[in-house]
């Protein structure tokens, strides 16, 4: 039997086809949304990581999962819908907003963070299993992020939620947890924590 020999092209290589496959599947799986821009993602669809952009809405129906949400921008919204999931959500630019209804933020690092931004959360079970469950935060003349709450578990490894100065927590029949060694449940510097028939531990 005559001996079977590959002969690399000259013009594509092996390492060429490996190269371009990653890059196709990286691309797949992030997308970013221009200004104005409305999306909806559905069960079934493949998982991405979205970047918001100024005035756009992404949509996360009901069985549907996305990787991390990112960006933001006056005008941004992102709603999370009964049923779905994200990897993380971060509205790193002021004025975003952020609906989580019945929907679960499951992260490895810190799950929902607000920069001069707000969420209001119903039901929702928000998880970090090495970071802070929820994270408001401000740029240095902003004013503060805002967290409004009804029901659901807030909770993270370092704690369940920390404050920066002018931001805002209020929670009605919430259970928040700090689950690590020398966690906490909230945490305020210069905030506004309201509680109401709320529970929150530390470790």
């Amino acid at each position: 039997m005559a001996e079977s020999r590959f002969i690399s092209s000259r013009y594509f290589k092996p390492s060429t086809f490996i190269s371009l496959a990653l890059c196709i599947s990286a691309v797949a799986q992030a997308r970013a949304l221009v200004p104005g821009e409305s999306t909806e993602v559905n069960q079934g669809d493949t998982p991405e990581s979205w970047t918001l952009a100024t005035g756009s809405t992404l949509t996360v129906n009901n069985g549907a999962q996305t990787l991390s949400i990112n960006g933001g921008g006056a005008g941004s919204v992102v709603n999370l819908n009964t049923g779905s999931s994200a990897g993380s959500v971060n509205l790193s630019a002021p004025g975003a907003v952020a609906n989580i209804t019945g929907a679960s933020v499951i992260a490895s690092g810190n799950a929902l963070v607000l920069t001069d931004s707000s969420a209001i959360l119903n039901n929702a079970n928000v998880v970090s299993t090495n970071g802070l469950g929820l994270f408001g935060t401000q740029v240095l003349t902003g004013s503060g992020s805002s967290f409004l709450i009804n029901g659901g578990t807030i909770t993270g490894s370092t704690g369940g939620a920390s404050l920066s100065f002018g931001s805002s927590l209020d929670a009605t029949g919430t259970v928040i947890t700090g689950t690590g060694g020398n966690s906490y449940g909230v945490r305020g510097f210069g905030s506004d924590i309201t509680l109401r028939d709320s529970t929150v531990t530390g470790a």
